[in-house]
């Protein structure tokens, strides 16, 4: 039965049979990679073979792996060889690279046995590790995974050399986690990595097998086992890929085998030591929940790596060098409209984002679009067939971004009463800000300072307030996707066993994402009174999220002046990530009635001459009262309360009551400084 294609795959495959080059290329590596087609590799290799026949030198190279391979067609190491070169000779890196570290003739014949298409160990000619290495850094962005693997590397040849040395050298453990969203390079990564063993002698054979949640789970638990056992056994000597590992554990299921997967995967690492690294590879969220569920599993996979979203800028290099490969070439404005498209794509992406598929995504239907175009061009230069114009990319979702104007961003900041030097401060961390942001769209570089802040003061002087009009701040200045506040404190990030603190940091966490996290009284996290305390790995646990989401994260600690300052004194990653302090003065006599008479204001009160003067007296009296309790607008709002109930116990024994007598506040409503204080809780 033959595949239904969707429809920009059907114009796809019209051009492809017409004998365009580019067409067949990318329709074969459609059915290669299983995208939005089911996977075939029978026939993307008769695709990529008619591209190859036509001289494109990227299906050459990709018609070479399926022979390394045996995927779709004959193993054959001569065949591969012969396409490497006809790539090599255009110039093609990758070719040239490859055919020089060709090492003898492939192992012939197909694997026994019928086993899921994704469930098929990949070998490709092997390389030295320096040159795998560059391949690594070639790759947009990841720079996370980069580090790791050239600690790897060093970690490796460092202790091959102690060996040689006649010295003693510990066993190392290579198993590791791919954290990310879907098309962050995750397998891209695994593949190399699973290379590099091989060349540093790590893996006897350097060969990766890539299992999901379908290859291993069967209808019973001793047949789950039983198929957990094969994958670890093709993988023997190579990299074992679990990818979306987290979808296979599965606790509100009863009658799910995927714990047995992971028992029976736990003890296989164990026996086979030396000779299988494991990669499990999903997305942060279900990661670590998989990792909190199974202990021993987590124990085993200390080395973590981050694969973060694409970001606009990554996407657009991604984005021309698949125009590079297809030989299309892009005019200035196109290269700026497509800026645009990937800006706006990762500034409302969501969870279905697919990070390098959108660059794909894209480009594929750019090339649709310049083929409409010229379909009715009947004289067709060189020049034309390979430009991409402006027309033939899709406009940018809302269109451009406009830059908000900075007095209409600032200005709920500067309606608020007081706070002069907190004003400036804001003002001026919102220009770098934007400055930032201006920089970064004109692909400039953007030095890399902490967003993070402390927010330093007594209670009721604003730092909820403004922590709430700066995240909308950040969100209209493009900084957060949402701009929402989440206003946590102790109770709600530290648990009273092990194991579930971390837990909760991550949940609320995944919450704040895109927003502002806002702790209060974040002091009270390194004030455990008890040694079972588990303050500390709440700290421990957000400095590594702020770390992890640094991009989509900013975290708002607020308390007490001189405890935020020892609190952050205390811990070298604090002080790291929270490199600015905002100090918020407690508010003077003139600023507390301000805020009652806002507060008259906003529920409609009048103040009468008389009254308006007796309140000001008691403001003066509470300022110069204060303690380092003091309330500050906590403390107005409590007097506003007893001036509203001394007004309703006055108005009792009246008779009609119109709107003026309802609305009005007297000299009799406002109580003095001794009435209130006597009225504040002791312990406050």
């Amino acid at each position: 039965m033959a595949t239904v294609l969707p429809d920009d795959l059907v114009l796809k495959r019209v051009y492809a049979r017409a004998g365009d080059r580019n067409a067949q290329y990318e329709l074969g590596r459609h059915f290669a990679l299983g995208d939005r087609v089911p996977r075939d590799h029978a026939e993307a290799a008769k695709w990529l073979r008619r591209a190859a026949e036509n001289g494109h030198p990227a299906a050459q190279v990709e018609l070479a792996m399926l022979h390394s391979d045996g995927l779709g067609v004959d193993r054959d190491a001569n065949a591969a060889a012969t396409w490497l070169r006809k790539a090599s000779a255009q110039g093609h890196e990758l070719a040239a690279r490859m055919l020089d570290r060709l090492d003898g003739p492939f192992e012939t014949g197909a694997a026994s046995g019928a086993e899921p298409a994704s469930a098929r160990a990949t070998q490709v000619p092997t390389a030295d590790p320096e040159t795998l290495l560059q391949q690594v850094e070639a790759l947009v962005g990841l720079e996370a995974a980069k580090h790791e693997i050239r600690s790897q590397v060093s970690l490796v040849q460092v202790r091959n050399r102690r060996l040689a040395e006649g010295l003693s050298a510990p066993p190392l453990s290579f198993h590791m986690a791919f954290a990310g969203n879907p098309g962050t390079g995750k397998a891209t990564v695994a593949r190399l990595l699973a290379r590099i063993y091989g060349g540093l002698g790590i893996l006897h054979k350097g060969h990766i097998l890539q299992v999901d949640r379908a290859d291993l789970l069967a209808g019973s638990l001793s047949a789950t086992a039983e198929r957990t056992r094969q994958a670890v056994g093709k993988a023997l000597d190579g990299v074992l890929y679990v990818d979306d590992a987290h979808q296979i554990h599965q606790p509100d299921d009863p009658n799910d085998f995927g714990d047995e997967v992971f028992d029976t995967l736990v003890g296989a690492m164990d026996e086979r030591q030396g000779r299988l690294v494991v990669i499990l590879a999903g997305t942060e969220d279900g990661l670590r929940r998989l990792f909190d569920a199974k202990p021993a599993l987590s124990a085993r996979f200390t080395r973590r790596i981050p694969f973060p979203d694409q970001t606009g800028a990554d996407l657009l290099e991604i984005f021309r060098r698949l125009c590079e490969a297809g030989q299309f070439e892009l005019t200035d404005d196109a290269s700026q409209r497509a800026g645009l498209v990937f800006d706006a794509l990762y500034r409302d992406r969501d969870e279905s984002f697919g990070n390098a598929r959108e660059a794909r995504n894209v480009f594929e239907e750019a090339v649709n679009r310049h083929a409409l175009r010229l379909a009715s061009v009947e004289a067709l230069d060189r020049e034309a067939l390979v430009t991409l114009t402006v027309e033939d990319l899709p406009e940018a979702a809302g269109g451009p971004p406009e830059g908000p104007d900075l007095d209409e961003l600032l200005a709920p900041i500067e309606r608020l009463i007081g706070l002069t030097d907190v004003k400036a401060e804001i003002r001026r961390l919102v220009n770098l800000m934007r400055i930032n942001v201006e920089r970064a769209g004109q692909g400039l570089p953007v030095s890399t300072t902490s967003n993070h802040l402390v927010f330093a003061g007594n209670p009721g002087t604003g730092k909820t307030t403004v922590a709430r009009l700066l995240a909308g701040m950040y969100r209209a200045l493009g900084v957060l996707r949402k701009g929402h506040l989440v206003e946590v404190d102790r109770s709600q990030l530290v648990a009273g066993y092990v194991g579930q603190t971390a837990g909760r940091v991550a949940k609320v966490v995944d919450q704040a994402k895109d927003g502002v996290l806002f702790v209060d009284e974040a002091y009270a996290l390194a004030r455990g009174e008890s040694g079972n305390d588990f303050g500390q790995e709440a700290i421990d646990t957000l400095l590594k999220l702020m770390e992890d989401q640094r991009d989509r994260l900013i975290v708002i600690a607020a308390g007490y002046s001189d405890e935020m300052k020892m609190f952050i004194a205390s811990n070298p990653g604090l002080k790291s990530r929270f490199g600015r302090t905002i100090t918020f003065p407690d508010y003077d006599a003139e600023d507390l009635l301000g805020i009652f008479e806002l507060l008259c204001r906003q529920d409609r009160y009048t103040l009468t001459d008389d009254a308006r003067q007796r309140a000001a007296e008691l403001f003066t009296e509470m300022y110069a009262g204060r303690d380092r309790h003091f309330g500050n607008g906590r403390d107005v709002r409590n007097a506003f309360e007893m001036v509203l109930s001394q007004q309703a116990t006055r108005l009792a024994g009246s008779t009609e009551l119109d709107r003026g007598s309802l609305t009005t506040i007297e000299a009799a409503d406002v109580p003095d400084w001794a009435t209130v204080k006597a009225a504040m809780p002791r312990d406050r």
